[in-house]
Parts: C-alpha cells; sequence; structure tokens
C-alpha cells in the first residue's frame, strides 16, 4: 500500500491537520488488534466446535475483516460474509490463508483498513453534524459579487467555522441604528463565553462604523463625512445578520468582515465573492492615511484551512501572517490560493471591493503575477523590476478604488442638496460602468 493511496483515500473525508491524524490512528489501531487477534485465531483453530463457534460469535467482524485484508480469494470473501454459521464452516480455510501472515510477522496495512477508518470516522455523530453544518454554509457563499455580503471566519476548540455575514440598510424598522441577528445570548450553563461573543460582536459592529467614518474622512478632507452621513442615514439602520449555526464563533475577530459590510452597504458597493476574512481592526492607524490597523486574533491556522476550502482568497492580519509557516503558505499559493496579511483597512479596500468589469480584470491580473512573484521569491528568481512593477500597479489599483469611493461621497452630498427624500441608492450612485451610448443604440 503506497502512501499516495493512503492520503488518497483520508483525503475524501479529511479536512484539517487533525483530521488526517485521527485517521492515520484509527488505521493503526485497526492493524494493530487485528495483528494481535491472529494469535487467538490460531490458537482456536485446534480448539473445538463449541469453543470455535463461540470465538466466531464474538469476534465475527474482526474474522471478515481479516479475510477481507489478505485479499485474493473472492469465494472465501464471500462466504464470509453470508453469516457466522457460513464463516465457520470456511474458518480452516481462513486460518490457512492467514498462516503465511501469521509466521512472517508481516502485517501490512491494506484497503480494508484504509475503508474501514473511513467509516469508523464518518460514523461519528458530532462528524456528521459538523460535516452538515459546513455543507449548509457552503450552499449559503455568495455566488457573484453582492452588496452586504462577506465571508468572515471564527474557530472553535476542534476548527475554523465559517461566517457569511449579510448587511443591510432598512428604515424606520429598529429604533436602534445597529442591530445584529443570528448570534443569541443564552442562559444556559457555561454560556458565559458565548453571552461576551455576542456582546464582542455588537460592540465589532459599532466600532465598524467609527471606522468607515474616519476612513471616508482621510479620503474627503475638505469635506465633513461624518456630517454628510449622518444626514444621509437619518432614520436608518445597519443591520448585520449572523448566518453560521456555531454563534460562538463571532465577537472581535469579526470586525474586518463587519467594516467591509458596513462601507458595502453606505455607498452600494458590491463585496467580492472570493475570499474570506478574519481579524479585528482599530477604528485609527498606525500612520496618517492608513486607517483601521490590523489587531492579532487566534486560530488563523485553523480558519486559513477552513477558508481555503472553499475561496481561493485569505486575509488575515499581518502578524498572525508573519506567524505562519513559509511552506504552508508555498502549498496554498502551488494550488492557485493565496493568504494575505492585513496591515490596515485602508490597504484591504482595493482588494475586496468589486469597483467594475476592467478594474476587476486588472485586479484579477495584478493577484495572478503577486502569486508568481512570491512564488518566485522563494526560490531566489524574482527579479527586481518585476517587483517594482507589481508595487506600481498596487498603487495605480488603490488610487482608482479611492478616487471611486471619494466620487460616491460626492454622490451622496450632491443628494443632500438636491433635497430629494426618495430614490434608490442605485439612482445615487449610478453604475460604476456605464454602457456605451454608442453600443447601446445600435444594439437597440
Amino acid at each position: 500500500m503506497s502512501l499516495e493511496k493512503i492520503v488518497q483515500v483520508a483525503r475524501s473525508l479529511c479536512e484539517t491537520p487533525a483530521d488526517f491524524t485521527a485517521f492515520a490512528e484509527t488505521v493503526r489501531s485497526t492493524r494493530n488488534t487485528e495483528a494481535e487477534f491472529l494469535e487467538k485465531l490460531m490458537e482456536v483453530i485446534d480448539a473445538s466446535l463449541e469453543d470455535r463457534a463461540r470465538f466466531v460469535r464474538f469476534n465475527y467482524k474482526t474474522i471478515v475483516g481479516l479475510v477481507e485484508g489478505i485479499g485474493g480469494d473472492l469465494a472465501l470473501v464471500h462466504k464470509a460474509h453470508q453469516g457466522e454459521e457460513s464463516l465457520l464452516s470456511c474458518l480452516d480455510r481462513a486460518a490457512e490463508k492467514l498462516l503465511y501472515v501469521y509466521e512472517s510477522g508481516i502485517y501490512p496495512i491494506t484497503n480494508w483498513h484504509l475503508q474501514s477508518a473511513r467509516q469508523q470516522l464518518a460514523s461519528n455523530p458530532m462528524r456528521k453534524g459538523k460535516q452538515q453544518l459546513d455543507e449548509f454554509l457552503e450552499t449559503e457563499l455568495s455566488r457573484e459579487p453582492q452588496v452586504g455580503f462577506v465571508v468572515g471566519v471564527g474557530a472553535n476548540d476542534t476548527t475554523g467555522v465559517l461566517l457569511p455575514i449579510a448587511s443591510s440598510l432598512v428604515y424606520r424598522i429598529f429604533r436602534e441604528k445597529i442591530v445584529v441577528t443570528g448570534a443569541v445570548s443564552s442562559s444556559a450553563p457555561g454560556a458565559a463565553e458565548l453571552d461576551q461573543a455576542v456582546q464582542m460582536t455588537h460592540q465589532s459592529a459599532r466600532e465598524a462604523i467609527t471606522l468607515i467614518e474616519n476612513y471616508l474622512q482621510t479620503l474627503c478632507p475638505k469635506m465633513n463625512v461624518s456630517r454628510i452621513l449622518g444626514d444621509f442615514l437619518e432614520g436608518y439602520t445597519v443591520h448585520h445578520q449572523l448566518l453560521s449555526a456555531s454563534y460562538s464563533v463571532g465577537g472581535p475577530s469579526a470586525g474586518f468582515a463587519l467594516a467591509i459590510n458596513t462601507l458595502s452597504v453606505m455607498l452600494n458597493l458590491p463585496v467580492l465573492n472570493d475570499f474570506g476574512i478574519t481579524g479585528a481592526p482599530w477604528i485609527k492607524g498606525a500612520q496618517k492615511g492608513e486607517v483601521g490597523s490590523s489587531v492579532i486574533i487566534g486560530g488563523h491556522r485553523k480558519k486559513a484551512e477552513k477558508v481555503l476550502q472553499y475561496l481561493p482568497r485569505m486575509y488575515m492580519p499581518q502578524q498572525n501572517y508573519d506567524d505562519l509557516e513559509p511552506e504552508v503558505i508555498e502549498g496554498y499559493r502551488l494550488e492557485g490560493r493565496d493568504i494575505r496579511g492585513v496591515r490596515s483597512f485602508s490597504a484591504l479596500v482595493p482588494e475586496v471591493y468589486d469597483f467594475g468589469n476592467t478594474y476587476h480584470q486588472a485586479f484579477v491580473d495584478f493577484h495572478t503575477e503577486r502569486i508568481k512573484l512570491a512564488l518566485d521569491n522563494m526560490t531566489g528568481t524574482a527579479e527586481p523590476e518585476r517587483q517594482n512593477a507589481l508595487r506600481e500597479v498596487s498603487q495605480h489599483l488603490r488610487r482608482q478604488a479611492e478616487a471611486e469611493i471619494v466620487r460616491r461621497i460626492e454622490a451622496i452630498g450632491k443628494y443632500l442638496e438636491s433635497g430629494e427624500k426618495i430614490g434608490s441608492l442605485e439612482e445615487i450612485f449610478v453604475p460604476i460602468e456605464q454602457p456605451d451610448p454608442a453600443t447601446e443604440k445600435s444594439s437597440s
């Protein structure tokens, strides 16, 4: 049995290093148990019919596993599967087949051990529940860029947990300015940590508003952004809904995700649907022009594993990114997936919103080249010219993204000056890329 075959079978069930470890341990345990059992089988083969029948009755599944494990005799395997009496009638034949293994002391891992371990792990109730949760969350992932839809990620004691967050602006439905639903508190024993996570999620949602105001103010220094947004959002509530069934994974690590959705619903900016993010931002930055410095969080390895099972990009605080092993990052990049460290919300914005088809294609090309350059850096084959060119593209994309955001803030100002009280956000901001009038006429 080759290592590649073992890994192939394990991958059909396992997702994390802990899963692979459990699979390998189950295979080893099954094999060792059967190897020890062989000695008892050789002893009982010369016993009375009554003792042999009792032995088969109490060890039927193990004997069948041994017969399947050695392979090569389909008729024997078929007869063994027909029941205890049938197995008892061919016990001598089975012992004869197993005698070589017993005498040689070599008992290799077979496909039977792999399938047996897979079946044992798959039937675990906790694993079934986890798989069902993952399948549910996978179906809830956005299939296209949407306004107010981002994938956050949390972690519990054993694994990462996807945390899709849907956000909307609602008018005069709630008295509060910010509402977070989905996360529920509980009076059950041991619920103190859950209640704390719920409260911290509410806190992160409130901080996201302040962060976005500070960010927009840095882009529009000659405008009173706080006043403009206050007038524009009068009567509105920002409603965040956490779509995870494991609400204990909320809290401060959802801060970046909540900030992304907050800006999205305020300016009607679609969020890209090919990334997940974790981390908590400050409402200010370490330097002027960089708002929302990232704060280190926990469970970043488990979170990255979970996100990159479903999505090609993962963002985490720079401090956490620096803690990852280079081999892990390289492995993901060789598969076309990527982990990026976030230094600030300001630097993150150009990579997470859909600013139109032309911009998005330029970003895709930039991201592809960035992965190639990172891999070349690891092998020492990256030219300085490529690094400089990529840096210039990054700066150009950021200028484009920030210019579009400024345009939308100015559109809000004009809307307020007009005195209109009715109008959809699409009408206020106008699509980023308008169809060419000549093309539109010819098509009609």
